[in-house]
């Protein structure tokens, strides 16, 4: 009985103490207590090869060139798949924004940011660079990622091929597709 009374005692102190305020209540200013950050995405390999035509288009203001490509071809998490893009190039210097769309209307878009060389006495020109996603929907939606291209076309027949390469974040509900 000597040992119940304090041990009373003590539990009614702890319980009284808890509902007041004082040293138990958590400091909210603790930085371990601040909210914890988004996960980073998982990035996951992107590659897309496409065959490409591409058409001037006017106005032309020296030395910009504005261009129109169009794509179809297979690429990671897009299965077979098309893109448009209108790019600008200058003095060699091209810049624009390409959209992949996949067979369900989902899209991927990525900004585009690369070099062309003049296309020599037959036409055949190349061209490589960077890219970097900027957007999407669907599955694509909140997307990141970024990457190197590199193609080569004809000037005088309009038609290319190009290759993706580069990561992008896990899309949503999705496996990749390989080609076979």
């Amino acid at each position: 009985m000597k040992l119940l009374i304090p041990l009373l005692a003590v539990g009614l102190l702890l319980i009284t103490g808890c509902y007041e305020e004082g040293p138990l209540q958590a400091d909210m200013s603790d930085p371990a207590l601040e909210p914890i950050s988004p996960v980073s995405p998982v990035m996951v390999p992107f590659r897309g090869v496409y065959d490409e035509t591409f058409v001037l288009v006017p106005p032309f203001p020296p030395p910009i060139v504005n261009v129109e490509l169009n794509g179809e071809g297979f690429a990671t998490y897009l299965g077979k798949s098309t893109f448009f893009g209108v790019l600008q190039a200058d003095m060699g210097v091209t810049t624009g924004t390409i959209v992949f769309s996949a067979a369900n209307g989902d899209e991927l878009e990525i900004a585009a940011v690369g070099f062309t060389t003049p296309p020599d006495a037959t036409g055949a020109q190349t061209f490589s660079g960077d890219w970097d996603v900027t957007g999407g929907s669907g599955r694509f939606k909140n997307a990141t990622g970024s990457g190197m291209y590199d193609g080569s076309g004809n000037a005088f027949t309009g038609e290319g091929h190009i290759i993706f390469d580069g990561a992008i974040s896990q899309p949503t509900g999705r496996k990749p597709q390989v080609q076979h």
